[in-house]
């Protein structure tokens, strides 16, 4: 019989950025201009979720982001957030589970 307690692992909401980066950044022309499909998405939707294979495009998109800010940004903001994203597919492949981002 699984453990409940570690069938959902629950983050705090901000890890992936504040709400209002739904639309500054992830749903941002500049994010489309990059060829993200799947982040500019939350601009639209109350949140998304992948699993399986889904995966490995949500992992690509987040690598393209991470890549950008990485060399153009100060302070690590972006790149602390989009590493949390890295690290929940990670997990999510680990234990055969998914990743919402809302």
């Amino acid at each position: 019989m699984p453990n409940n307690d570690l069938e959902r692992l629950e983050l705090p909401s901000d890890l992936a950025g504040f709400e209002s980066t739904r639309y500054t950044f992830y749903g941002s022309d500049f994010a489309k201009s990059m060829g993200l499909k799947l982040f500019p998405l939350l601009a639209e939707e109350y949140w998304f979720e992948f699993e399986g294979d889904e995966l490995d495009e949500l992992r690509r998109e987040a690598v393209m982001l991470y890549e950008h800010v990485i060399e153009t940004e100060v302070g690590g903001y972006w790149a602390f957030r989009i590493n949390n994203i890295l690290n929940a597919i990670d997990a999510a492949r680990h234990f055969d589970g998914l990743v919402r981002i809302w």
